[in-house]
């Protein structure tokens, strides 16, 4: 029975994401500016399941679920129900610094966004347009791998895009040239444990060291960068036409002052 009513759950929970478009306008309202805002995302469904985690019942171990069970006994306690999760269960299993660390990533880009910060590191980096091509790629890809060394990949990823976007309009370059390396590059965290999620529940473990993960770590990073940047390069620039200036980037005015 708990089997079977997590795979229930779990398949309600794909079904709202895949109809989330069918749905979500059920729950939208107008703004004074007369935009439409919605409330729904993929996290509501989850959520939703979640609470129901906490609320549905499984069977006893006696096949009951949550009545009196029949024993010869009639005065024995009723037995107590349980649910499929618990609030303990999560308290102890739950890797809470992996959800602190990708939710301070996403509010870091947030802010870098909504504060204009991109548009003036950006707007900084306009004399690397001087620079040939491959350079810029070299230089952006090892940037990222150590920059997502010390954050998460998806903070990383989220921070620098924009960034790169808007520097590459100001100098009339494709945005997947320094993007797409930017972005392959950002997975490339092999040496700390704060680099990317999988790599903090390795060390938690507590089998490994910092140093260890740095010795394995160093050389694959050096060696999976050139890869990216050959890989940029070559195929990639054909497969997407990366040294023509795309419509879809759009035009760019930098900002004044």
């Amino acid at each position: 029975f708990p089997e079977v009513s997590c795979i229930i759950l779990f398949g309600a929970t794909v079904l709202l994401w895949i109809s989330r478009t069918g749905w979500s306008p059920l729950f939208t309202t107008k703004t004074r500016d007369g935009d439409t805002r919605v409330y729904m995302s993929d996290a509501q469904p989850a959520l939703l399941m979640s609470i129901l985690l906490f609320k549905s019942v499984q069977e006893e171990a006696d096949g009951s679920t949550g009545r009196r069970a029949a024993k010869e006994d009639e005065t024995a306690a009723r037995p107590q129900a349980s649910t499929l999760l618990t609030w303990q269960a999560v308290h102890e299993r739950l890797p809470w610094g992996i959800v602190i660390l990708l939710g301070g990533g996403f509010a870091l880009a947030k802010a870098t966004k909504e504060s204009g910060l991109s548009l003036m590191i950006g707007d900084q980096l306009k004399p690397l347009g001087a620079l040939p091509r491959p350079l810029m790629v070299l230089i952006v890809t090892y940037c990222t791998t150590f920059i997502t060394e010390i954050t998460s990949n998806t903070a990383t990823a989220s921070i620098l895009l924009p960034i790169l976007v808007d520097l590459c309009r100001s100098i009339r370059m494709n945005p997947l040239a320094l993007m797409l390396p930017c972005t392959i590059a950002a997975s490339l965290a092999f040496n700390l444990p704060v680099a990317t999620p999988p790599n903090s529940i390795v060390f938690s473990k507590g089998y490994l060291t910092v140093a260890d993960m740095i010795k394995s770590g160093f050389v694959l990073t050096i060696v999976s960068g050139l890869v990216v940047v050959g890989a940029s390069l070559t195929y990639g620039t054909a497969l997407f036409n990366m040294t023509e200036y795309p419509d879809w980037a759009g035009n760019f005015t930098a900002p004044a002052g």
